[in-house]
């Protein structure tokens, strides 16, 4: 027959051949397989505490009970079923809460690629909290305890004479329980920024608070009375603070934490625009001068 006189045909057969070959040599994995080994559980931990970290998930893992880990491997082998029957019924298609995870994952690759930024030398420490004064800006502070009387026709005037007595008495910080009603939050007030006192007493009792003369404290005296959003009270104030700027010293745990986390930053930044020159931005030029502006 002339079929068997064309080389296409033996070529053909040839490749097929080649093809039965390779495969009963090296049998393709099984793809509805889910791995169930230390790297699969150690990246499960990281996400699950967001915490992006192998050697703390590590720590993690190892100081589980038998039970927890049993309860961890139920969780992740759970999780992985359901994933690969919903990929397989194309649930993950036009997904947005999908695509989010998936751009989760790709953060996750990107910071776990990054090289661990080294410990910062002080001088990078001082520019970069010099950059970022207003955030470490310590918050004005007082410390006071306060006798409260509740809002009445003549609650000033009871506030006045009491005021006297608290001073001819020379009450303590520890006495001033046995003068006035209980208040609704609490009577003494130690290191307390002024947002938290205006949170419990009303913005117009802080600003008269931290507006008090300053030669009338000398933390023995009784001052007052100050009204609030509840009545009248009488301080003994034992400390007042402005804001202030900080040392570096201060606040110099928080500072390092802020500069390792805006380098971290910075490298992702850095790993997001060599990608960009992969996939470039097209369409809408007003859009893209936006989206590409400073």
């Amino acid at each position: 027959m002339r079929l068997f006189k064309e080389p296409l045909l033996y070529f053909l057969l040839a490749g097929f051949a080649l093809f039965v070959l390779y495969y009963s040599i090296n049998p393709e994995e099984d793809d509805q397989s889910i791995a169930v080994d230390e790297n699969s559980i150690l990246t499960f931990i990281q996400y699950r505490s967001k915490a992006f970290s192998p050697e703390l998930a590590k720590k993690r893992w190892d100081a589980m009970s038998a039970m927890e880990r049993q309860q961890l491997l139920r969780d992740y082998y759970e999780e992985e079923l359901l994933f690969r029957e919903a990929d397989s019924l194309g649930l993950m298609e036009d997904d947005y809460i999908i695509k989010r995870r998936l751009v989760q994952k790709m953060d996750f690759i990107l910071q776990s690629a990054q090289a661990e930024p080294e410990k910062p030398e002080e001088a990078a420490l001082q520019e970069f909290m010099a950059a970022n004064a207003d955030d470490y800006v310590v918050q004005p502070f007082a410390s006071f305890t306060h006798v409260f009387l509740p809002a009445s026709e003549n609650s000033k005037a009871i506030a006045e004479k009491t005021l006297s007595e608290l001073n001819e008495q020379s009450v303590s910080f520890s006495d001033a329980g046995r003068y006035g009603e209980r208040f609704l939050y609490h009577r003494n007030y130690v290191e307390r920024t002024r947002d938290y006192v205006a949170a419990h007493f009303g913005e117009a009792f802080a600003e008269a608070l931290f507006r008090w003369p300053e030669e009338e404290l000398d933390g023995q005296r009784w001052i007052g009375p100050i009204a609030s959003e509840h009545g009248q009270h009488l301080l003994l104030l034992k400390e007042r603070k402005a804001a202030y700027q900080p040392e570096l010293e201060e606040v110099l745990g928080r500072v390092e934490q802020d500069y390792l986390r805006y380098q971290q930053g910075v490298q992702k930044q850095a790993a997001v625009k060599a990608l960009s020159e992969k996939y470039p931005a097209k369409g809408d030029a007003a859009l893209i001068d936006i989206l590409q502006g400073e």
